[in-house]
Protein backbone atom coordinates (compact mmCIF):
# COMPACT_ATOMS: atom_id res chain seq x y z
CA UNK A 1 0.00 0.00 0.00
CA UNK A 2 1.80 3.61 -0.46
CA UNK A 3 -1.36 5.87 -0.15
CA UNK A 4 -4.08 5.97 1.84
CA UNK A 5 -7.50 8.22 1.28
CA UNK A 6 -9.07 9.33 4.69
CA UNK A 7 -10.78 11.77 6.81
CA UNK A 8 -10.06 13.00 9.62
CA UNK A 9 -12.31 11.22 12.26
CA UNK A 10 -10.71 7.97 10.60
CA UNK A 11 -7.04 9.35 11.23
CA UNK A 12 -6.61 8.11 15.06
CA UNK A 13 -8.93 4.87 14.62
CA UNK A 14 -7.07 2.68 12.26
CA UNK A 15 -3.62 1.41 12.41
CA UNK A 16 -1.40 3.46 9.70
CA UNK A 17 1.89 3.28 10.37
CA UNK A 18 4.44 3.49 7.87
CA UNK A 19 1.87 4.37 5.39
CA UNK A 20 1.55 7.84 3.80
CA UNK A 21 -2.25 9.59 4.22
CA UNK A 22 -3.85 12.35 2.04
CA UNK A 23 -7.02 13.77 4.46
CA UNK A 24 -9.97 14.38 2.11
CA UNK A 25 -11.98 17.22 4.40
CA UNK A 26 -11.28 20.75 5.84
CA UNK A 27 -10.08 19.15 9.23
CA UNK A 28 -6.78 18.12 7.47
CA UNK A 29 -4.17 20.18 7.14
CA UNK A 30 -3.49 18.86 3.67
CA UNK A 31 -7.09 19.31 2.86
CA UNK A 32 -6.19 22.37 0.49
CA UNK A 33 -5.05 20.17 -2.15
CA UNK A 34 -9.00 19.50 -3.10
CA UNK A 35 -9.47 22.84 -4.09
CA UNK A 36 -7.49 23.09 -6.92
CA UNK A 37 -10.05 21.02 -8.62
CA UNK A 38 -13.49 22.59 -10.17
CA UNK A 39 -16.65 21.36 -8.38
CA UNK A 40 -18.15 19.86 -11.55
CA UNK A 41 -20.99 17.27 -11.41
CA UNK A 42 -20.80 15.22 -14.87
CA UNK A 43 -24.00 15.49 -16.47
CA UNK A 44 -24.30 11.71 -16.93
CA UNK A 45 -27.45 9.58 -17.19
CA UNK A 46 -26.72 5.84 -17.31
CA UNK A 47 -29.49 3.60 -18.00
CA UNK A 48 -29.34 -0.08 -17.96
CA UNK A 49 -28.95 -0.13 -21.98
CA UNK A 50 -25.36 2.11 -21.05
CA UNK A 51 -21.97 0.19 -22.18
CA UNK A 52 -20.33 -0.71 -18.71
CA UNK A 53 -17.59 -2.14 -20.37
CA UNK A 54 -15.82 -3.39 -23.40
CA UNK A 55 -14.17 -6.76 -23.11
CA UNK A 56 -12.26 -8.73 -25.73
CA UNK A 57 -12.24 -12.70 -25.52
CA UNK A 58 -11.32 -15.22 -27.68
CA UNK A 59 -13.60 -17.30 -26.48
CA UNK A 60 -13.26 -20.44 -28.41
CA UNK A 61 -12.04 -19.35 -31.99
CA UNK A 62 -9.37 -17.82 -31.06
CA UNK A 63 -10.47 -14.16 -32.63
CA UNK A 64 -10.28 -11.19 -30.49
CA UNK A 65 -14.09 -10.19 -29.80
CA UNK A 66 -14.67 -7.02 -28.32
CA UNK A 67 -17.58 -7.79 -25.71
CA UNK A 68 -20.09 -4.74 -24.76
CA UNK A 69 -21.65 -5.29 -21.67
CA UNK A 70 -24.70 -3.12 -20.07
CA UNK A 71 -24.83 -1.55 -17.12
CA UNK A 72 -27.80 -3.27 -16.43
CA UNK A 73 -26.53 -7.07 -17.42
CA UNK A 74 -23.34 -5.80 -14.64
CA UNK A 75 -25.82 -4.50 -12.12
CA UNK A 76 -27.92 -7.87 -12.40
CA UNK A 77 -24.87 -10.36 -12.01
CA UNK A 78 -23.35 -8.41 -8.90
CA UNK A 79 -26.59 -8.51 -6.95
CA UNK A 80 -26.25 -11.92 -7.31
CA UNK A 81 -22.84 -12.41 -6.64
CA UNK A 82 -23.29 -9.85 -3.55
CA UNK A 83 -26.49 -11.86 -2.12
CA UNK A 84 -25.87 -15.13 -3.11
CA UNK A 85 -21.99 -15.56 -2.44
CA UNK A 86 -21.25 -13.58 1.05
CA UNK A 87 -23.02 -14.15 4.62
CA UNK A 88 -21.66 -13.72 7.57
CA UNK A 89 -18.87 -16.09 7.72
CA UNK A 90 -17.46 -14.63 4.94
CA UNK A 91 -15.09 -11.50 5.38
CA UNK A 92 -13.77 -10.71 2.14
CA UNK A 93 -12.66 -11.32 -1.12
CA UNK A 94 -9.15 -12.79 -2.78
CA UNK A 95 -8.36 -11.51 -6.38
CA UNK A 96 -6.13 -14.03 -8.07
CA UNK A 97 -6.79 -13.41 -11.77
CA UNK A 98 -6.25 -10.93 -13.63
CA UNK A 99 -8.00 -7.90 -14.01
CA UNK A 100 -8.87 -8.10 -17.40
CA UNK A 101 -10.52 -11.14 -17.31
CA UNK A 102 -14.28 -10.92 -16.53
CA UNK A 103 -14.28 -13.20 -13.62
CA UNK A 104 -12.22 -10.73 -11.35
CA UNK A 105 -15.49 -8.83 -11.02
CA UNK A 106 -17.08 -11.47 -8.68
CA UNK A 107 -13.86 -11.24 -6.60
CA UNK A 108 -13.10 -7.21 -6.91
CA UNK A 109 -16.69 -4.91 -7.54
CA UNK A 110 -19.50 -7.53 -5.34
CA UNK A 111 -17.40 -7.54 -2.13
CA UNK A 112 -17.01 -3.56 -2.68
CA UNK A 113 -20.52 -3.28 -3.06
CA UNK A 114 -20.95 -4.41 -0.03
CA UNK A 115 -18.34 -2.95 2.20
CA UNK A 116 -15.98 -6.09 2.42
CA UNK A 117 -12.30 -6.38 2.12
CA UNK A 118 -10.61 -7.30 -1.17
CA UNK A 119 -7.21 -8.61 -1.18
CA UNK A 120 -5.25 -8.69 -4.63
CA UNK A 121 -2.82 -11.34 -5.20
CA UNK A 122 0.83 -10.24 -6.96
CA UNK A 123 0.59 -12.08 -10.28
CA UNK A 124 4.72 -12.35 -10.18
CA UNK A 125 6.52 -14.87 -9.05
CA UNK A 126 5.27 -17.48 -6.43
CA UNK A 127 1.70 -15.87 -6.78
CA UNK A 128 0.17 -19.26 -6.80
CA UNK A 129 1.85 -20.40 -3.09
CA UNK A 130 0.24 -17.19 -1.83
CA UNK A 131 -3.10 -17.76 -3.03
CA UNK A 132 -1.94 -21.36 -1.79
CA UNK A 133 -1.17 -19.46 1.89
CA UNK A 134 -5.18 -17.67 1.66
CA UNK A 135 -6.89 -20.78 0.63
CA UNK A 136 -5.72 -23.32 3.25
CA UNK A 137 -4.32 -21.13 6.24
CA UNK A 138 -6.52 -18.58 6.81
CA UNK A 139 -8.63 -18.54 9.53
CA UNK A 140 -11.45 -16.34 8.09
CA UNK A 141 -13.94 -17.23 5.61
CA UNK A 142 -13.14 -15.47 2.15
CA UNK A 143 -14.67 -15.73 -1.29
CA UNK A 144 -12.36 -17.22 -4.07
CA UNK A 145 -13.12 -17.01 -7.97
CA UNK A 146 -10.87 -20.12 -9.74
CA UNK A 147 -10.83 -22.29 -12.54
CA UNK A 148 -10.64 -26.07 -12.73
CA UNK A 149 -7.03 -25.71 -13.66
CA UNK A 150 -6.01 -23.53 -10.65
CA UNK A 151 -7.88 -26.24 -8.26
CA UNK A 152 -5.58 -29.06 -10.02
CA UNK A 153 -2.45 -26.65 -9.31
CA UNK A 154 -3.33 -25.82 -5.72
CA UNK A 155 -3.79 -29.37 -5.08
CA UNK A 156 0.21 -29.99 -4.69
CA UNK A 157 0.11 -27.27 -1.81
CA UNK A 158 -2.64 -29.11 0.05
CA UNK A 159 -2.31 -29.65 3.75
CA UNK A 160 -2.65 -33.05 4.99
CA UNK A 161 -4.54 -31.46 8.04
CA UNK A 162 -7.99 -30.05 6.79
CA UNK A 163 -8.95 -25.85 7.09
CA UNK A 164 -12.50 -26.07 8.89
CA UNK A 165 -13.25 -22.31 7.38
CA UNK A 166 -16.14 -22.06 5.52
CA UNK A 167 -14.51 -20.43 2.81
CA UNK A 168 -16.35 -20.15 -0.39
CA UNK A 169 -14.80 -21.14 -4.17
CA UNK A 170 -16.68 -19.90 -6.92
CA UNK A 171 -15.45 -21.97 -9.96
CA UNK A 172 -15.78 -21.35 -13.66
CA UNK A 173 -14.24 -20.82 -16.76
CA UNK A 174 -14.21 -24.79 -18.13
CA UNK A 175 -16.16 -27.93 -16.74
CA UNK A 176 -15.90 -28.88 -12.95
CA UNK A 177 -14.95 -32.34 -12.62
CA UNK A 178 -16.11 -34.45 -9.59
CA UNK A 179 -13.14 -35.89 -8.86
CA UNK A 180 -11.30 -32.74 -8.25
CA UNK A 181 -13.89 -31.51 -5.88
CA UNK A 182 -14.71 -34.64 -4.14
CA UNK A 183 -10.45 -34.67 -3.89
CA UNK A 184 -10.86 -31.07 -1.72
CA UNK A 185 -14.40 -31.58 -0.09
CA UNK A 186 -13.15 -34.88 1.39
CA UNK A 187 -9.62 -33.61 2.05
CA UNK A 188 -8.10 -29.90 2.76
CA UNK A 189 -11.26 -28.49 2.39
CA UNK A 190 -14.51 -29.98 4.10
CA UNK A 191 -16.69 -26.75 5.21
CA UNK A 192 -15.83 -24.88 1.81
CA UNK A 193 -18.70 -24.13 -0.48
CA UNK A 194 -18.16 -24.43 -3.66
CA UNK A 195 -20.15 -23.31 -6.55
CA UNK A 196 -19.82 -24.34 -10.34
CA UNK A 197 -20.64 -21.10 -11.94
CA UNK A 198 -21.28 -21.33 -15.61
CA UNK A 199 -21.26 -18.04 -18.34
CA UNK A 200 -19.68 -17.04 -21.29
CA UNK A 201 -18.81 -13.02 -21.29
CA UNK A 202 -21.20 -12.39 -23.81
CA UNK A 203 -23.76 -12.61 -20.72
CA UNK A 204 -21.65 -10.94 -17.78
CA UNK A 205 -19.35 -13.55 -15.88
CA UNK A 206 -22.04 -16.34 -14.31
CA UNK A 207 -25.63 -16.45 -15.40
CA UNK A 208 -26.03 -20.09 -14.31
CA UNK A 209 -24.91 -21.79 -10.81
CA UNK A 210 -24.74 -25.06 -8.60
CA UNK A 211 -23.65 -24.92 -5.15
CA UNK A 212 -22.37 -27.69 -3.62
CA UNK A 213 -22.25 -27.23 0.39
CA UNK A 214 -22.85 -31.46 1.51
CA UNK A 215 -21.77 -34.18 -0.94
CA UNK A 216 -24.75 -36.71 -1.44
CA UNK A 217 -24.60 -40.01 -3.39
CA UNK A 218 -25.89 -39.08 -6.57
CA UNK A 219 -24.20 -35.56 -6.94
CA UNK A 220 -20.67 -38.05 -6.51
CA UNK A 221 -21.64 -40.49 -8.76
CA UNK A 222 -21.44 -38.04 -11.43
CA UNK A 223 -18.69 -37.45 -13.99
CA UNK A 224 -19.04 -33.80 -13.39
CA UNK A 225 -20.69 -30.76 -11.39
CA UNK A 226 -23.62 -29.80 -13.06
CA UNK A 227 -24.02 -26.36 -14.13
CA UNK A 228 -27.22 -25.98 -12.43
CA UNK A 229 -29.59 -23.50 -12.58
CA UNK A 230 -30.16 -19.74 -13.92
CA UNK A 231 -29.44 -16.79 -11.64
CA UNK A 232 -32.31 -14.10 -11.10
CA UNK A 233 -33.62 -12.72 -14.40
CA UNK A 234 -32.08 -15.04 -16.77
CA UNK A 235 -33.57 -17.52 -19.06
CA UNK A 236 -32.01 -20.79 -19.92
CA UNK A 237 -33.16 -22.77 -23.53
CA UNK A 238 -31.93 -26.09 -24.67
CA UNK A 239 -32.68 -26.07 -28.47
CA UNK A 240 -32.55 -29.12 -30.44
CA UNK A 241 -31.17 -29.17 -34.29
CA UNK A 242 -35.18 -28.71 -35.33
CA UNK A 243 -34.85 -25.14 -33.55
CA UNK A 244 -37.73 -26.41 -30.57
CA UNK A 245 -37.18 -27.12 -27.16
CA UNK A 246 -35.19 -29.81 -26.02
CA UNK A 247 -37.15 -32.29 -23.92
CA UNK A 248 -34.95 -33.87 -20.54
CA UNK A 249 -32.11 -36.04 -21.10
CA UNK A 250 -31.49 -34.62 -24.66
CA UNK A 251 -28.86 -32.99 -25.86
CA UNK A 252 -29.09 -29.33 -27.20
CA UNK A 253 -27.64 -25.68 -27.62
CA UNK A 254 -27.78 -23.55 -25.14
CA UNK A 255 -29.75 -20.17 -25.79
CA UNK A 256 -29.37 -17.37 -22.85
CA UNK A 257 -31.74 -15.02 -22.53
CA UNK A 258 -32.76 -11.90 -19.86
CA UNK A 259 -31.01 -9.66 -18.36
CA UNK A 260 -26.93 -10.01 -18.55
CA UNK A 261 -27.12 -10.36 -22.46
CA UNK A 262 -24.44 -8.00 -23.89
CA UNK A 263 -25.38 -5.27 -26.13
CA UNK A 264 -23.05 -7.18 -29.05
CA UNK A 265 -19.47 -7.04 -30.48
CA UNK A 266 -17.74 -4.52 -31.32
CA UNK A 267 -17.64 -3.53 -34.94
CA UNK A 268 -19.02 -7.32 -35.74
CA UNK A 269 -22.37 -6.62 -37.53
CA UNK A 270 -22.58 -10.22 -39.02
CA UNK A 271 -21.15 -12.08 -36.11
CA UNK A 272 -23.88 -10.13 -34.07
CA UNK A 273 -26.37 -10.98 -36.48
CA UNK A 274 -25.53 -14.90 -35.50
CA UNK A 275 -24.95 -14.46 -31.93
CA UNK A 276 -27.63 -12.01 -30.50
CA UNK A 277 -31.13 -13.50 -31.64
CA UNK A 278 -34.45 -11.97 -30.71
CA UNK A 279 -36.02 -14.29 -28.14
CA UNK A 280 -39.33 -15.93 -29.65
CA UNK A 281 -39.67 -18.50 -26.59
CA UNK A 282 -40.24 -15.15 -24.11
CA UNK A 283 -41.95 -13.12 -27.17
CA UNK A 284 -39.49 -9.81 -25.95
CA UNK A 285 -35.71 -9.35 -25.40
CA UNK A 286 -32.76 -10.82 -27.43
CA UNK A 287 -31.07 -14.01 -26.57
CA UNK A 288 -27.49 -15.38 -26.99
CA UNK A 289 -26.42 -18.52 -28.64
CA UNK A 290 -23.59 -20.05 -26.94
CA UNK A 291 -22.51 -22.89 -29.30
CA UNK A 292 -22.18 -25.16 -25.63
CA UNK A 293 -24.04 -28.30 -25.66
CA UNK A 294 -26.22 -29.32 -22.75
CA UNK A 295 -28.89 -31.43 -21.36
CA UNK A 296 -31.44 -31.07 -18.50
CA UNK A 297 -31.33 -33.88 -16.15
CA UNK A 298 -34.03 -35.49 -14.13
CA UNK A 299 -33.99 -33.71 -11.14
CA UNK A 300 -34.15 -30.78 -13.20
CA UNK A 301 -30.76 -28.62 -13.34
CA UNK A 302 -28.63 -28.61 -16.51
CA UNK A 303 -25.32 -30.41 -17.24
CA UNK A 304 -22.36 -29.38 -19.49
CA UNK A 305 -21.90 -32.09 -22.41
CA UNK A 306 -19.25 -30.03 -24.57
CA UNK A 307 -18.59 -27.19 -27.19
CA UNK A 308 -20.56 -27.43 -30.42
CA UNK A 309 -17.13 -26.58 -32.30
CA UNK A 310 -15.38 -29.44 -30.12
CA UNK A 311 -17.82 -32.01 -31.91
CA UNK A 312 -15.36 -33.67 -34.81
CA UNK A 313 -15.86 -36.57 -37.44
CA UNK A 314 -14.04 -39.52 -36.75
CA UNK A 315 -14.23 -42.43 -39.53
CA UNK A 316 -17.63 -40.59 -40.29
CA UNK A 317 -19.08 -40.60 -36.65
CA UNK A 318 -19.56 -37.16 -34.85
CA UNK A 319 -17.56 -37.28 -31.52
CA UNK A 320 -18.33 -34.96 -29.31
CA UNK A 321 -14.89 -34.32 -27.55
CA UNK A 322 -16.32 -32.82 -24.13
CA UNK A 323 -18.80 -36.48 -23.84
CA UNK A 324 -15.14 -38.68 -24.00
CA UNK A 325 -13.55 -35.87 -21.69
CA UNK A 326 -16.54 -36.84 -19.33
CA UNK A 327 -16.35 -40.01 -19.55
CA UNK A 328 -12.56 -39.92 -18.92
CA UNK A 329 -13.65 -37.87 -15.31
CA UNK A 330 -15.37 -40.51 -14.17
CA UNK A 331 -12.72 -43.32 -14.33
CA UNK A 332 -11.48 -43.98 -10.68
CA UNK A 333 -7.84 -41.60 -9.82
CA UNK A 334 -8.84 -39.08 -12.84
CA UNK A 335 -9.02 -35.87 -12.30
CA UNK A 336 -8.69 -33.99 -15.07
CA UNK A 337 -9.00 -34.63 -18.38
CA UNK A 338 -8.74 -32.95 -22.50
CA UNK A 339 -8.92 -34.75 -25.60
CA UNK A 340 -8.22 -33.86 -29.02
CA UNK A 341 -8.01 -34.95 -32.54
CA UNK A 342 -4.58 -35.26 -33.70
CA UNK A 343 -3.77 -36.86 -37.17
CA UNK A 344 -7.11 -38.70 -37.31
CA UNK A 345 -7.05 -40.47 -33.64
CA UNK A 346 -8.11 -38.85 -30.54
CA UNK A 347 -5.86 -38.08 -27.60
CA UNK A 348 -6.50 -37.47 -24.04
CA UNK A 349 -4.94 -35.85 -21.39
CA UNK A 350 -4.81 -36.43 -17.96
CA UNK A 351 -4.02 -35.46 -14.70
CA UNK A 352 -4.46 -38.50 -12.41
CA UNK A 353 -3.89 -39.58 -8.83
CA UNK A 354 -0.79 -42.31 -9.10
CA UNK A 355 2.32 -43.02 -11.63
CA UNK A 356 1.44 -43.45 -15.20
CA UNK A 357 1.80 -47.39 -16.01
CA UNK A 358 0.32 -49.44 -18.95
CA UNK A 359 -1.36 -51.64 -16.98
CA UNK A 360 -3.26 -48.14 -15.85
CA UNK A 361 -3.89 -46.91 -18.80
CA UNK A 362 -5.45 -49.93 -19.75
CA UNK A 363 -7.68 -50.06 -17.07
CA UNK A 364 -9.05 -46.69 -18.22
CA UNK A 365 -9.35 -47.65 -21.57
CA UNK A 366 -11.88 -50.59 -20.13
CA UNK A 367 -13.56 -48.24 -18.47
CA UNK A 368 -14.31 -46.05 -21.29
CA UNK A 369 -14.65 -48.81 -23.41
CA UNK A 370 -17.66 -49.73 -21.14
CA UNK A 371 -19.50 -46.33 -21.44
CA UNK A 372 -18.75 -45.29 -25.05
CA UNK A 373 -18.73 -46.63 -28.32
CA UNK A 374 -15.22 -48.04 -29.59
CA UNK A 375 -14.77 -45.58 -32.30
CA UNK A 376 -14.93 -42.86 -29.09
CA UNK A 377 -12.37 -44.45 -26.98
CA UNK A 378 -8.73 -42.22 -27.22
CA UNK A 379 -6.34 -44.46 -29.37
CA UNK A 380 -3.34 -42.61 -27.35
CA UNK A 381 -3.47 -41.69 -23.44
CA UNK A 382 -0.83 -39.07 -22.03
CA UNK A 383 -0.80 -38.51 -18.27
CA UNK A 384 0.21 -35.24 -17.24
CA UNK A 385 1.56 -33.63 -13.72
CA UNK A 386 -0.25 -30.50 -14.38
CA UNK A 387 -2.25 -29.33 -17.70
CA UNK A 388 -1.07 -26.43 -19.39
CA UNK A 389 -2.86 -22.78 -18.82
CA UNK A 390 -3.55 -19.84 -20.58
CA UNK A 391 -2.96 -16.59 -18.17
CA UNK A 392 -6.82 -16.77 -17.20
CA UNK A 393 -6.19 -20.28 -15.79
CA UNK A 394 -8.33 -21.90 -18.50
CA UNK A 395 -6.48 -24.89 -20.07
CA UNK A 396 -4.26 -24.46 -23.41
CA UNK A 397 -5.27 -26.68 -25.76
CA UNK A 398 -2.52 -25.92 -27.97
CA UNK A 399 0.63 -25.97 -25.93
CA UNK A 400 -0.32 -29.91 -25.31
CA UNK A 401 2.20 -32.01 -25.93
CA UNK A 402 2.02 -34.55 -29.53
CA UNK A 403 1.83 -37.92 -28.31
CA UNK A 404 4.58 -40.19 -28.47
CA UNK A 405 5.11 -43.61 -28.46
CA UNK A 406 5.93 -43.80 -24.65
CA UNK A 407 1.81 -42.28 -24.77
CA UNK A 408 0.54 -45.21 -26.62
CA UNK A 409 -1.77 -47.49 -24.09
CA UNK A 410 0.23 -50.55 -24.01
CA UNK A 411 1.11 -53.39 -21.96
CA UNK A 412 4.76 -54.89 -21.13
CA UNK A 413 6.48 -55.54 -24.49
CA UNK A 414 6.67 -58.95 -24.40
CA UNK A 415 8.43 -60.36 -27.86
CA UNK A 416 6.87 -62.90 -30.32
CA UNK A 417 7.68 -66.96 -29.50
CA UNK A 418 6.43 -68.34 -32.97
CA UNK A 419 7.17 -67.59 -36.54
CA UNK A 420 2.89 -66.73 -36.80
CA UNK A 421 3.51 -64.44 -34.05
CA UNK A 422 6.63 -62.41 -35.32
CA UNK A 423 4.65 -62.21 -38.96
CA UNK A 424 1.23 -61.18 -36.95
CA UNK A 425 3.45 -58.29 -34.86
CA UNK A 426 5.23 -56.92 -37.93
CA UNK A 427 1.62 -56.43 -39.60
CA UNK A 428 0.16 -54.80 -36.43
CA UNK A 429 3.29 -52.72 -36.29
CA UNK A 430 3.29 -51.65 -40.22
CA UNK A 431 -0.72 -51.16 -40.26
CA UNK A 432 -0.36 -49.34 -36.94
CA UNK A 433 2.89 -47.11 -37.43
CA UNK A 434 4.46 -48.26 -34.62
CA UNK A 435 8.01 -49.32 -34.24
CA UNK A 436 7.36 -52.80 -32.81
CA UNK A 437 4.66 -54.84 -30.67
CA UNK A 438 4.16 -56.91 -28.29
CA UNK A 439 2.33 -60.37 -27.92
CA UNK A 440 0.14 -58.70 -25.07
CA UNK A 441 -0.49 -55.08 -26.40
CA UNK A 442 -4.30 -54.78 -27.25
CA UNK A 443 -4.76 -53.80 -30.93
CA UNK A 444 -7.47 -51.42 -30.24
CA UNK A 445 -5.37 -49.62 -27.26
CA UNK A 446 -2.41 -49.31 -29.44
CA UNK A 447 -4.07 -47.06 -31.96
CA UNK A 448 -6.49 -49.81 -34.17
CA UNK A 449 -9.79 -49.40 -34.80
CA UNK A 450 -12.24 -51.19 -36.77
CA UNK A 451 -11.13 -49.50 -40.36
CA UNK A 452 -7.41 -50.60 -39.40
CA UNK A 453 -8.90 -53.79 -38.39
CA UNK A 454 -9.76 -54.52 -41.75
CA UNK A 455 -6.55 -53.46 -43.23
CA UNK A 456 -4.64 -55.67 -40.85
CA UNK A 457 -7.31 -59.01 -42.50
CA UNK A 458 -6.41 -57.71 -45.79
CA UNK A 459 -2.43 -57.82 -45.43
CA UNK A 460 -2.68 -61.02 -43.76
CA UNK A 461 -4.57 -62.96 -46.54
CA UNK A 462 -1.98 -61.79 -49.08
CA UNK A 463 -0.06 -63.57 -47.16
CA UNK A 464 -1.94 -67.03 -46.67
CA UNK A 465 -3.52 -66.25 -43.31
CA UNK A 466 -7.48 -66.56 -43.14
CA UNK A 467 -9.38 -64.79 -40.54
CA UNK A 468 -12.07 -62.38 -40.20
CA UNK A 469 -12.27 -59.30 -38.80
CA UNK A 470 -14.60 -60.56 -35.75
CA UNK A 471 -11.71 -62.92 -34.99
CA UNK A 472 -9.16 -59.61 -34.44
CA UNK A 473 -12.26 -58.22 -32.43
CA UNK A 474 -12.97 -61.01 -30.10
CA UNK A 475 -9.14 -62.13 -30.15
CA UNK A 476 -7.44 -58.42 -29.56
CA UNK A 477 -4.11 -59.30 -28.60
CA UNK A 478 -1.48 -61.10 -30.59
CA UNK A 479 -1.02 -64.54 -28.26
CA UNK A 480 -4.42 -64.90 -28.36
CA UNK A 481 -4.86 -64.20 -32.33
CA UNK A 482 -2.05 -66.38 -32.85
CA UNK A 483 -3.18 -69.46 -30.76
CA UNK A 484 -6.58 -68.95 -32.22
CA UNK A 485 -5.52 -69.03 -35.87
CA UNK A 486 -3.57 -72.13 -34.93
CA UNK A 487 -6.76 -74.01 -33.50
CA UNK A 488 -7.92 -73.69 -36.79
CA UNK A 489 -11.39 -71.98 -35.61
CA UNK A 490 -10.84 -68.79 -37.34
CA UNK A 491 -14.06 -67.58 -38.87
CA UNK A 492 -13.12 -66.99 -42.32
CA UNK A 493 -13.03 -64.18 -44.58
CA UNK A 494 -16.01 -65.14 -46.80
CA UNK A 495 -18.46 -65.64 -43.79
CA UNK A 496 -17.87 -63.41 -41.25
CA UNK A 497 -17.68 -59.85 -42.86
CA UNK A 498 -21.02 -59.12 -42.71
CA UNK A 499 -22.05 -58.32 -39.18
CA UNK A 500 -18.57 -56.25 -38.72
CA UNK A 501 -19.43 -54.51 -42.81
CA UNK A 502 -22.29 -53.36 -41.15
CA UNK A 503 -21.29 -51.65 -38.28
CA UNK A 504 -19.28 -49.46 -40.22
CA UNK A 505 -19.73 -45.57 -40.96
CA UNK A 506 -21.04 -44.77 -44.68
CA UNK A 507 -17.22 -43.05 -45.10
CA UNK A 508 -15.77 -46.59 -43.98
CA UNK A 509 -17.77 -48.46 -46.37
CA UNK A 510 -16.33 -46.52 -48.99
CA UNK A 511 -12.75 -46.72 -47.82
CA UNK A 512 -12.92 -50.23 -47.50
CA UNK A 513 -14.30 -50.79 -51.01
CA UNK A 514 -10.52 -48.47 -52.12
CA UNK A 515 -8.58 -51.01 -50.40
CA UNK A 516 -6.53 -53.31 -52.40
CA UNK A 517 -7.27 -57.25 -51.56
CA UNK A 518 -10.48 -56.68 -50.04
CA UNK A 519 -11.04 -59.20 -47.92
CA UNK A 520 -15.06 -58.96 -49.35
CA UNK A 521 -14.00 -59.79 -52.58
Amino acid sequence: VELVLLCSPDLERLPLGGVDVLLMDEAGSDAGWLSEFEEIVPELELGPEAEAYVLYTSGSTGEPKGVRVSQGGLANYLEHAARHYFDQAITGAVVSTPLCFDATLTTLLAPLCLGRTVELIDPGEGWLERLAQRLFESDQGLLFKLTPAHLDALAADAPSEPNPVRHRLVVGGEQFGMERLLSYKRGALPAARFVNEYGPTETVVGCSVYEVDELDQQLASRAAVPIGLPIANTRLYVVGADGGLSPVGSVGELYIGGAGVALGYVNREQLNQSRFLADPYAGEGRMYRTGDRVRWLSDGVLEYVGRRDDQVKLRGYRVELGEVESALRACDGVREAVVVLREGRLAAYLVAQGEASPSRIEGYRRELGERLPEYMVPAFFVQLDSLPLTANGKVDRAALPAPDGSAVAAAEYEAPRSELETRLCEVWAEVLGLERVGIRDNFFSIGGDSILSIRVVALLKTEGISLGVQDLFRHQNIAELAAHIESGAVTGSQEVEVAPFSLLSEEEQLELAALPNNPLD
